[in-house]
């Protein structure tokens, strides 16, 4: 059809103030991800996630995108065929132009923005029902006849009164796709016992993850020909040791007293469970050993006084005796970047440029403001300058993993760059 034989009028329906008849909200989508949205629609995934007074963002199975609104230097019109009764050229009259109704004029269209999940809230949420470690009921005396207690240490079944999230009820409050939820309870350490979500703390988890290394390390198996490992795996085998869970989970019932709810739930957490072929209710158990020993360290963190640090070499050490021997070789302190900060006084630079003799104090980047400016503000109250390698570990979470583009957009915002004799720092950039 030709647009400039076209005729637009007023609809009789139109609102005789506006002129138009509805007010529409046009929101730009590519291909791809209608494709995607569509595909999530006819599997019964809701779109929409977080609070009713969050900002609006549209959830795929895989990504999280904002609304954003585009001003347009030209209008849209959103026109519609008329209906007979409303037309005013009679259907016989072809020698007229096509007629179209107005309904609505739009000057700005949304956008989908690419954005980071909104996990923030994955602990607060569950921190009331979390699970409360293996001395629970350490000193309880809750003793069946056969010397055995009637509940288990940490018990997450039992009616306690505290509230306890399904998976849909964290979607109504966390702004996150399947797929980075997922990520996000992992990261958080967070299992699923029946149909509700369960919270293990650091604190509980380390004496937990110190007592599980050590059976690791008992109840190894030998390789089975033709294992099937991923690739990550096979590239550092040493640290992806194959294990027999079923030992291990009953030293842990009958030892340490920890259900075996929560021992599934670690299996999840830290590897992979594969079945063995050809007999019936039995496993292998991938363990990723260097994410045991990570969030071991994470704990140890948590324990560490701020008020009078250690140096890095006695964290480092207390952490490598705690792992043991047989993986001890595998800690590092880069595993734990944006969880603290090292202060290397002005005497110790002099006499040795090995950190080891540095402080360390708790600084987890969980405990920052999701806001930019905010955090930014807080990062330079902590430090009135950094080196640009200090501070983006604790960025994460503002930007999508590895969008450098969008980060240094950021960065330019609230960062002034200076090239000093001793290299380049960031200062906050002032504000007029």
């Amino acid at each position: 059809m030709d647009a400039k034989s076209i005729v637009v009028r007023y609809s009789p329906q139109a609102d005789p103030v506006t002129g138009h008849v509805e007010g529409y909200k046009l929101l730009e989508i590519s291909n791809e991800l209608m494709k995607e949205i569509d595909q999530a629609e006819q599997a019964g995934h809701d779109l929409s996630q977080g609070k009713p007074t969050d900002d609006a963002v549209i959830c795929t199975p895989s990504a999280t995108y904002q609304l954003r609104t585009i001003s347009l230097s030209n209008s849209l019109l959103v026109l519609e065929q008329p209906t007979a009764s409303s037309s005013t050229s009679p259907d016989t009259d072809t020698s007229r132009a096509p007629e179209l109704h107005l309904k609505d004029t739009s000057h700005e269209i949304l956008e989908l923005l690419p954005i980071v999940p909104r996990l923030g809230r994955i602990e607060k949420v569950l921190k009331e029902g979390a699970w409360g470690g293996m001395d629970v009921l350490a000193n309880s005396d809750e003793i069946s006849e056969d010397g055995k207690r009637k509940r288990e240490v940490g018990d997450v079944r039992n009616t306690d009164g505290k509230k306890r999230y399904t998976r849909s009820q964290l979607c109504s409050v966390v702004q996150a796709s399947d797929q980075e939820l997922d990520e996000g309870l992992r990261e958080n350490n967070v299992i699923e016992i029946g149909s509700h979500l369960v919270y293990l703390p650091l604190n509980h988890l380390l004496p937990l993850l110190s007592i599980l290394l050590s059976l690791i390390t008992l109840h190894t198996i030998d390789q089975p020909d033709q294992f099937d490992y991923t690739t990550q795996e096979s590239q550092d085998r040493t640290f992806f040791p194959l294990t027999d869970p079923a030992p291990i989970r009953l030293t842990l019932r009958e030892d340490h007293g920890v259900q075996e709810e929560i021992f599934d739930g670690l299996e999840g957490l830290f590897g992979r469970a594969v079945p063995v072929e050809g007999a019936e209710e039995k496993e292998i158990w991938v363990v990723d050993v260097k994410r045991v020993i990570r969030e071991m360290g994470k704990g140890m963190l948590l324990e560490e006084n701020k008020d009078e640090p250690n140096t890095v070499a006695d964290f480092t050490n207390r952490w490598r005796m705690e792992v043991g021997d047989d993986f001890g070789s595998a800690v590092d302190l880069d595993m734990l970047k944006g969880y603290y900060l090292v202060e290397t006084s002005r005497l110790t630079a002099l006499a040795s440029k090995d950190l080891s003799a540095s402080l360390l104090t708790p600084f987890p980047h969980t405990s920052l403001p999701s806001d930019p400016a905010t955090r930014f503000s807080e990062l330079f109250l902590t430090r009135p300058k950094w080196r640009p390698d200090d501070m983006e570990p604790f960025l994460r979470t503002l930007v999508k993993a590895g969008d450098t583009k969008v980060r240094d957009k950021m960065v330019a915002k609230f960062v002034r760059i200076v090239k000093e004799k001793d290299g380049v720092w960031w200062y906050p950039r002032r504000t007029a």
